[in-house]
């Protein structure tokens, strides 16, 4: 702006003050107000407003003054957890599990914002950092590590951890948070979110019975026999599978699955007559090779008193 005239462009400008050089009296000055804006994204970035007068006579002087226009940076960040609330087995000392967040800048322009991840509130379960990174990016660094982000970007951020609680923790939690601090220049806005880890656990009992029937076997009746039995005599045994834990028990087969040795026992399995039937939740396989019985279910046993049983039968060598 001169002379109270505002000018759409900066090319305007220039090109009235150049018009008006020649009017201007010795010993006077003028006054130009520069009106500027500042581009989106643009914050704690500087640009120079230079204004340069020469003088039209001949050998004339020119002078020059600048001004260094820095826009404020300021603005916020966040953090959003994508799972609240979740449930882990112990990790044995191996297993690392991840912790999803979203860290959003609001700043106004680029800026390093600080991320942290820490355990608050232990409640018996053992958690252990062990690093974090940017979703997508096999790299760890470590828990507490600065990223620059761009004005509005958004990024997936995983804290890598580990369980070291032992299965008699089932059902305490820790709290894993995920600190985003901006820089001091923004004011150091502060933001974070927490995803709560619950402990979870089987808890398995095995018990085998003996019956004098296939009905007494079925029912768990308890048994009519008495004394030892006599070699020939066939006799039931039923075995049952409860899962009193906070956890589904994996039973998928090979060490996961359960098997019954009769190898080394003076008795010899009765064929066909292994069987599932009415078993609150139903075997996917039932089999018996070279007197082991094995027995697997696909979807395990959940925790809270679920129960699986089989019988079958035997004779006494």
């Amino acid at each position: 702006m001169y002379n109270a005239t505002p000018y759409a462009s900066l090319a305007l400008l220039n090109a009235a003050l150049a018009q008006v050089g020649d009017s201007i009296a010795a010993a006077t000055s003028i006054t130009i107000d520069v009106v500027y804006d500042v581009a989106a994204g643009q914050g704690g970035n500087s640009s120079n407003v230079n204004l340069v007068a020469t003088s039209t006579r001949l050998g004339g002087d020119t002078n020059n003054s600048t001004t260094v226009v820095t826009a404020v940076l300021s603005g916020s960040v966040s953090v959003t957890a994508d799972n609240p609330t979740i449930d882990r087995l112990p990790s044995n000392g191996t297993v690392e599990y991840l912790a999803t967040y979203t860290v959003g800048s609001g700043l106004t322009g680029v800026g390093d914002i600080l991320l942290t991840a820490s355990v608050e509130g232990v409640d018996g379960a053992t958690i252990v950092i062990t690093g974090i990174r940017e979703v997508g990016n096999p790299t760890e660094i470590p828990p507490s590590t600065t990223i620059s982000f761009t004005a509005g970007q958004s990024r997936a951020i995983e804290i890598l951890y580990r369980v070291d609680g032992a299965v008699g923790d089932a059902g305490q939690t820790s709290t894993i948070r995920l600190t985003a601090t901006g820089p001091v220049a923004a004011g150091a806005p502060t933001a974070f979110d927490e995803e709560v880890a619950t402990i979870i656990a089987p808890s398995l009992t095995v018990v085998k019975t003996v019956h004098a029937s296939a009905v007494d076997a079925q029912t768990n009746t308890a048994s009519t026999l008495v004394g030892n039995p006599q070699p020939g005599t066939t006799i039931w045994y039923r075995v049952q599978v409860t899962n009193n834990g906070t956890a589904s028990a994996v039973m998928s087969g090979g060490s996961n699955g359960i098997s019954d040795d009769l190898s080394t026992l003076p008795v010899a399995y009765v064929a066909a007559s292994l069987n599932g039937t009415g078993s609150p939740i139903a075997w996917t396989t039932l089999a018996e090779a070279a007197d082991v019985i094995t027995g697997t279910i696909a979807g395990g046993i959940p925790g809270g008193g679920a129960t699986a049983w089989f019988v079958f039968s035997v004779t006494i060598n």
